[in-house]
Formats: structure tokens, C-alpha cells, sequence
């Protein structure tokens, strides 16, 4: 661990976190995928912080586990670093506000607008781009995510409200 949690952040999130979580904001948001970056994260963080000190090795591995999660979380308090999830979830609102912000004429906006013709299995609809943003909408009673994005100042005080909504 180094000396100056400020080196530490500033190397962690400008290297580590931006590679794990790069595009993260423009795929498809699954609960599943966001745990097994969480899990990638703690490990990578058990492996630079280490055991704390006086571990007793014979308790139950997940008694263990806990402990040093909690020696990792108060690592990254102090760091003031966030899980992968957080970040991936802060790209994808931030990438929904700037695509808002477009004109309609963009191809970014015609691209994920697109709805395959033909025949599909049936079933259950697969997850599109907007669908954590629509679900959460719905949940808020906001109107339409495009419509709700536009409006800045909306959208920002529902920031972390999302990432809350995605992360659990």
C-alpha cells in the first residue's frame, strides 16, 4: 500500500479503474455483469492491500473474506476510490445525458435506436442499450429517459439515485 492515498487514487482510477471499466457506458447494463466486476475489483484490492494484520488463517474462509473487505473498504474511504460497478453505472448516465443532448440526425442516436426486422425466437425481449434507463424512470416516475436527460439539472440530482438503483 503506499504511503499517500492521493498517489494511490489518482494512479488506481487513471489506470486500473479506466482500463477495467473502458466502454463501459455504452454496453447493455446486466446486474450479473456488474457483481463480477465487483468480485475482479475486490480481488485485484485484496491483492494490494493484503491480509489484516493478525488474521486468525483458521476461521471459515468467509469469515476471513469479510475481514479483509473490510480492511479494503476502509482503504478505499480513504482513497476515496470507487467499485468498478460505480464507475461503469457514473459512464453509461453520463453517456445517456450527452446522447440526449444530440440531434436527432446523429448516427450515435440512429444506432441505438435500432430495431431489428424479421423474425425473433419468442420469449422474454432482450435487453436493449436504454433498458436500466427506462426501468429506472418507470421506477421514479420520470417521463421518458431522452425526454428526462435533457433537462440538466433533472438528471444530475438522479445521478447517484441510478447508480444505487443499478448496484444493488
Amino acid at each position: 500500500m503506499c504511503g499517500d492515498s492521493g498517489t494511490l487514487n489518482l494512479d488506481f482510477e487513471s489506470v486500473v479503474s479506466s482500463v477495467a471499466c473502458f466502454a463501459g457506458g455504452h454496453r447493455t447494463m446486466y446486474n450479473r455483469h456488474l457483481e463480477r466486476l465487483d468480485t475482479h475489483f475486490r480481488k485485484l484490492c485484496r491483492s494490494i492491500v493484503g491480509p489484516p494484520p493478525g488474521t486468525d488463517w483458521t476461521l471459515e474462509w468467509h469469515e476471513i473474506l469479510h475481514q479483509w473487505n473490510v480492511r479494503i473498504n476502509i482503504f478505499l474511504d480513504r482513497a476515496n476510490i470507487k467499485t468498478w460497478s460505480h464507475i461503469c453505472c457514473l459512464s453509461y448516465w453520463r453517456l445517456a445525458q450527452h446522447i440526449a443532448s444530440l440531434p436527432q440526425e446523429r448516427w450515435i442516436r440512429r444506432i441505438l435506436r435500432r430495431c431489428p426486422i424479421g423474425r425473433h425466437r419468442t420469449g422474454r425481449p432482450h435487453f436493449h442499450w436504454e433498458s436500466k434507463l427506462e426501468s429506472y424512470c418507470r421506477y421514479k416516475g420520470l417521463e421518458r429517459w431522452i425526454e428526462a436527460a435533457m433537462n440538466r439539472d433533472v438528471w444530475d440530482q438522479h445521478c447517484k439515485s441510478f447508480i444505487e438503483f443499478c448496484c444493488t
